[in-house]
């Protein structure tokens, strides 16, 4: 393999984890800035909007949660789960019943507990625990929401589409915004990168001595 494929690959990953790295770096940056400050002031899922948010779009929402309407789908690839949601839809606190579209939902990348459930539950609704969840709002409609669509294929209309969507922070507030140093990032990007490009510039050295031992 030619010392030339070695080398471009060496540079392509100091570029890209350089990319990754400094990415890393803004989003720790606004969480220790979010850290320095208190929480959001609450306010109930019925009456949200952008001007409630934090930085980094954190919140803290109170609704009462609809257990009966507990969603959880995975998205698989050849028969394999590759990731996996939660949803459950977040009514207002003072909702007598359920009815119509629910305004919000508490969403989470991977399971929600009871446990979790519990911890955050500050009083019991008509129909539901009524919740105060401190965490972030999806910005955008991510995969999650586009697995979603593709699994309703259009039959029917997807329930999540526009809602408030806010995912707890996992461990509490503390433990999610506590910034994480991206040196251990860094030093396997130039460790990989640079040898990637060492091991290409010593190939280079060798391609001749060994076509002269070829032809010898």
């Amino acid at each position: 393999m030619s010392w030339k494929i070695f080398a471009g690959a060496g540079a392509f990953v100091l570029l890209l984890g350089t990319l990754i790295c400094f990415a890393v770096s803004a989003s720790e940056d606004q969480n220790a800035a979010a850290l320095r400050r208190p929480p959001p002031a609450a306010v109930g899922v019925e009456g949200f909007n952008r001007a409630n948010e934090g930085i980094d779009h954190e919140v803290t929402i109170v609704g009462q949660l609809d257990l009966a309407n507990w969603m959880e789908y995975t998205i698989t690839k050849n028969g394999d789960e590759k990731h996996h949601w939660s949803m459950i839809p977040l009514y207002p606190a003072s909702a007598a019943a359920v009815t119509g579209p629910a305004p919000g939902a508490m969403v989470r990348d991977g399971m929600i507990t009871d446990a979790e459930i519990r911890k955050l539950t500050i009083g019991k609704g008509a129909f539901g625990p009524i919740v105060r969840i401190n965490g972030k709002r999806f910005a955008y409609d991510g995969m999650e929401n586009d697995a979603l669509n593709k699994a309703l294929g259009g039959r029917v209309e997807n329930p999540w589409n526009g809602l408030v969507k806010v995912e707890p922070f996992v461990g509490g507030r503390t433990a999610a915004l506590t910034p994480v140093s991206v040196i251990p990032l860094v030093v396997v990007v130039a460790l990989l990168g640079f040898g990637l490009i060492g091991f290409g510039l010593y190939r280079r050295h060798r391609e001749p001595i060994e076509e002269a031992n070829y032809y010898a």
